[in-house]
């Protein structure tokens, strides 16, 4: 029976794993922080950001903040746990300093666009006017035009679409009746055999990957363009 109890707690502990990583991973595919006096209305932000969250799995980041500059940028994304040593291949982060008028954006290897550009033609212009909110959602929007792909085969882009349209009730649905089967198969032929030679154990790498906060590709880390939004 012992080893009918490890089956079962080791797959139940798999499957909150799994549950717990994509949660996580789906809470963190946006985060805007504002922490001025601006009118800049979160859910406009969110709606223009979401071209880019489901057609790129991109994971879209906003700061807005009073002072600041690319150390304080740099610190904030390594302090929120969304860039350690490489920048996430899906990151698309976009940071403004008021006090200092500085402006930057940062990109992972999964977008192949001109950062300087759209910084000069789309999000410099606004910010010059004192149009914050339009500032970012037009940001974003020419990111995700002149976006080039996903990075991901057209097999895991299908995976993904169908998981965040509800596949992981049925995958969760799926590993209870797995647990159950292998349970009972564990009691049939583990503790009913009466042969005391052999032994059936599983073997298990309890690590998992969060794609919404860890990222080394080995490839291309992306890049970033930033500086005084008044240039």
């Amino acid at each position: 029976m012992v080893w009918s109890s490890y089956g079962r707690n080791l797959l139940f502990s798999c499957l909150l794993l799994f549950i717990a990583s994509i949660v996580s991973a789906q809470s963190r595919t946006f985060m805007f922080v504002n922490e001025t006096n601006a009118d800049i209305a979160v859910t406009r932000i969110e709606t223009a950001a979401q071209p880019l969250i489901e057609n790129h799995q991109a994971q879209v980041v906003v700061y807005v903040v009073v002072s600041g500059g690319r150390q304080d940028f740099t610190k904030r994304l390594a302090d929120d746990d969304i860039v350690f040593s490489t920048t996430p291949d899906n990151l698309i982060a976009i940071y403004i300093a008021l006090e200092e008028q500085y402006s930057e954006i940062k990109w992972g290897a999964d977008f192949d666009i001109d950062g300087g550009d759209i910084r000069s033609d789309a999000l410099n212009p606004n910010l010059r006017s004192g149009a914050f909110e339009q500032a970012i959602v037009d940001t974003l929007h020419a990111i995700a035009n002149d976006a080039s792909g996903t990075g991901l085969p057209p097999i895991l882009d299908g995976f993904v679409g169908w998981i965040e349209d509800g596949g992981v009730l049925a995958i969760a649905v799926i590993l209870l009746v797995l647990s159950s089967v292998i349970h009972r198969l564990l009691r049939i032929f583990g503790f009913r055999g009466g042969s005391g030679t052999s032994s059936t154990y599983f073997s298990h790498d309890n690590s998992y990957h969060d794609t919404g906060s860890s990222w080394d590709s080995g490839g291309d880390s992306g890049g970033s363009d930033g500086g005084s939004w008044s240039d």
